[in-house]
């Protein structure tokens, strides 16, 4: 079906309209493995790890990662066959993957595992001290907003302050431990967009914001971007929002067209929003790009959730960083 917009309306208007209602629907592509498919990702991890051991070395942890990449494959072939759909397929935003192993002593290598089925960990090397297997678990007297603390860790897209070609693409979240009622929420960008009139949302599309660098880049937390839009479109002509909502200022103050864009669209990403525990054993990948996620408050007990970064390639980080590898320093980057 052929659709026109009348001469009048703002281009960013124009866009919305376009790309967000004529792209496929998003979905929530969820796998659950039986007994001996998870019994069977155990056996090789922890073959390969009493083979040939998990190195502090990152590049040495992707290659073992990798094996063992290949040796799922062969094992469970339709989880591979979920993962590379990240990828591939425009609707597929977000997958959950259930029943995997949870012991402590294996999930590194089996994140880093699933990772490698479609694309490549990496980290910047002043997060996390650069794992590229992340360790998140909450921490007394934390700031607001970060991974630590314990309190609601708003909507947010991860790392917005780097280029695109610098960000990272899917972020995974592996389950240890998860205290009862501690939600992650995943909404996609589009499906929020089109819960908002069109007109509404062209502020979105003009550099009329700045965002904050991240806490945990360790720059301090008064170190804002140049003017920018919180929506632009990728090279596949895909909305892509970044956009930490509690670390976003208004280039002009009095800017209320761009502040009621932002109130709104929140309202409407949080009513689209799918929310899941990270239960033990989940797996939970989505693209960053492409939506905002956020968890809620973390209830009493131990939690622990290993994160990876994913990209499709690092030729831009490491061409940009001067680095081979997979981990990257930021003062080369930012």
């Amino acid at each position: 079906m052929h659709t026109s917009t009348t001469s009048s309306e703002p281009i960013e208007t124009s866009i919305v309209r376009l790309i967000a209602g004529s792209k496929p629907a998003w979905h929530l592509h969820t796998l659950a493995l039986t007994f001996a498919e998870q019994a069977a990702v155990r056996a090789a991890a922890r073959i390969i790890l009493k083979q040939e051991g998990f190195p502090t070395d990152p590049t040495l942890q992707v290659v073992r990662a990798a094996k063992l990449s290949q040796r799922i494959e062969s094992l469970v072939p339709r989880l591979p066959q979920l993962l590379i759909r990240l990828r591939y397929e425009e609707e597929v935003e977000a997958v959950v993957v259930q029943g995997l192993p949870a012991e402590k002593e294996l999930v590194s290598v089996i994140a880093l595992a699933l990772s490698c089925m479609f694309g490549l960990p990496f980290n910047y090397q002043e997060q996390l001290g650069g794992a590229l297997a992340m360790p998140l678990k909450p921490k007394g007297g934390s700031a607001a907003n970060t991974n630590t603390t314990r309190d609601e860790f708003q909507w947010h897209s991860d790392d917005a302050i780097m280029g695109p070609e610098l960000r990272v693409t899917w972020i995974t979240l592996y389950g240890v431990h998860n205290p009862p009622h501690t939600l992650t929420g995943y909404a996609s960008i589009r499906a929020a967009l089109n819960d908002m009139p069109a007109d509404e949302a062209a502020p979105l599309w003009s550099p009329r914001y700045r965002v904050r660098v991240p806490l945990s880049f360790n720059r301090g937390d008064d170190l804002w971007s140049e003017p920018r839009p919180i929506l632009t479109l990728d090279e596949n002509t895909m909305i892509s929002v970044a956009w930490p909502t509690y670390a976003t200022r208004l280039v002009d103050p009095d800017d209320r067209e761009a502040s009621h864009a932002l109130n709104t669209l929140i309202k409407c990403v949080a009513r689209q929003g799918i929310y899941r525990p990270i239960a033990p054993g989940v797996f939970f990948a989505f693209n960053n790009s492409r939506g905002l996620h956020m968890r809620t408050p973390i209830g009493p007990g131990r939690r622990l959730v290993i994160r990876t970064y994913v990209r499709p390639n690092l030729d831009a980080l490491r061409s940009k960083s001067g680095q081979p590898g997979f981990v990257f320093p930021l003062n080369t980057l930012l």
